[in-house]
């Protein structure tokens, strides 16, 4: 493994010490505990609420100025990334070329892990640059670690061409690479 690609020391890659017996729960203790963890969240997205609404300005300013909106991700990231594009036209009625997603591996990592495509550094920029990347356009990358290097090369890739960037990470850090993260 690269050495900067080490993620033991990350959040997401910690065990829960609450979860390490799940599998010795009834099914009313796994519900208990799924909730206990659910109320973090609240907590979570309040702690990052200036950070989450500036992302909002800046997808909604680079929308109204007739750019685009990409997602880009590695893994359940990036199906995350797939699911938000695909419901935006039936949901809010919004042209199917607006919000477009990328996900390592290609369409076919929907379905199917493709095991080392998240280290790729050049697909991402290549689907953005096939896309004709515009600095009207916003780039928003998905990942829980804040380190693959798709999103990553993706997001460096979008900032050289004046785009806005966006990333969303489940580990708290600064990025160079985006706007906001």
């Amino acid at each position: 493994m690269n050495e900067s690609r080490k993620t033991g020391h990350l959040l997401t890659e910690k065990i829960n010490p609450k979860t390490t017996e799940l599998d010795r729960c009834s099914p009313l203790e796994v519900v208990e505990l799924i909730l206990q963890e659910d109320r973090g969240i609240v907590d979570a997205v309040e702690k990052e609420k200036d950070n989450i609404s500036y992302a909002v300005e800046i997808v909604v300013k680079r929308i109204k100025q007739g750019g685009r909106l990409f997602f880009l991700g590695a893994g359940t990231s990036g199906r995350l990334g797939v699911l938000e594009a695909a419901e935006c036209p039936p949901t809010f009625g919004t042209d199917p070329d607006l919000i477009l997603a990328f996900i390592a591996g290609g369409k076919g990592a929907v379905w199917q892990s493709v095991e080392g495509a998240e280290d790729s550094r050049t697909e991402s920029r290549d689907c953005l640059a096939n896309a004709g990347l515009t600095k009207d356009d916003v780039v928003i990358g998905i990942a829980a670690s804040a380190s693959t290097p798709f999103v990553e090369s993706g997001l460096e890739y979008a900032k050289s061409t004046g785009s806005g960037t966006v990333l969303v990470t489940c580990n708290p850090v600064e990025s160079k690479m985006a706007d906001v993260t």
